[in-house]
């Protein structure tokens, strides 16, 4: 994973820059890749311009109910941009298993019922003392603790996003 950042001023030069980052990525990488963008909520508005964009949407939630109602809207917003927007939630921070899947469950029933949108779920990122062992020492969490919970699920969240990217680039 490599994170790059650019100088984009609106959404217009975030696309180009993106596309010309994936053009680089793949002449250095043959095998393949993902390019992820990530789209301050601003800019949302006004993307039906570019619903490429906008035709997979990543959003991260926590299970708090001010973190799922900015979710939600956000949600929402994306739809209104690109109404053939596919959107996948991931949830960080939950306490355990069940706390994620509640809040995602709570969260997806919502969109579906005033949007008509079915999310999909993208894994879960579970608060783990782990992570913060990783923060102090300054590693990567993969690195620090390989077989944490936390890094068991950054890796499934990771796959599952991977092939979801694949899918797309094969239809």
């Amino acid at each position: 994973i490599r994170v790059e950042t650019c100088d984009a001023q609106d959404l217009a030069s975030l696309h180009r820059a993106a596309i010309e980052l994936a053009g680089a990525r793949a002449r250095d990488h043959p095998e393949g890749g993902v390019v992820l963008v990530r789209i301050p909520p601003l800019w949302l508005r006004g993307a039906e311009q570019h619903p490429e964009l906008l035709e997979w949407t990543l959003l991260f939630t926590s299970p708090q109910q001010r973190s799922l109602e900015q979710t939600y809207a956000l949600a929402a917003l994306v739809l209104e941009e690109n109404p053939q927007a596919s959107v996948g939630i991931t949830v960080r921070g939950a306490i355990g298993q069940r706390d994620g899947e509640e809040a995602f469950a709570r969260l997806a029933h919502s969109v579906e019922q005033r949007l008509g949108l079915t999310l999909t779920s993208y894994g879960l990122l579970v608060e783990d003392l782990d992570i913060c062992r990783a923060i102090v020492a300054e590693r990567p969490i993969g690195q620090a603790h390989p077989n944490s919970l936390a890094a068991r699920a950054l890796r499934e969240t990771a796959k599952l996003v991977y092939e979801r990217a694949k899918k797309s680039m094969l239809s």
